[in-house]
């Protein structure tokens, strides 16, 4: 539990900062960095999850393969999202 919630902390501060940007009403390039840059952060825990459920006792219905995400999320998933200036969401390569 302790490696993840270091990947849980990043998260939410990221999420902090959108909301943040929300509130002074940024523009869309800021916006779009800011959710890529949340997007990655979630995409990480949900690799920690996926690599470590059965040592962490997480139950199988919590981890959800991707291919039973909305067809949203498997959009993004499959495609990358550009997030502002061409930055692109993709999953972390393996540490």
């Amino acid at each position: 539990m302790k490696e993840f919630l270091p990947l849980r902390e990043e998260a939410e501060e990221r999420g902090r900062l959108i909301r943040a940007a929300s509130e002074r009403h940024a523009g869309p390039d800021e916006a779009c960095k800011l959710i890529a840059s949340f997007l990655q952060s979630e995409i990480k825990m949900i690799e920690y999850i996926e690599a470590n459920s059965a040592r962490c006792g997480i139950p199988p219905e919590i981890r959800r393969p991707a291919q039973d995400w909305p067809p949203e999320h498997r959009d993004d998933e499959d495609q990358g999202l550009q997030g502002g200036a061409g930055n692109t969401v993709a999953r972390s390569e393996p540490e």
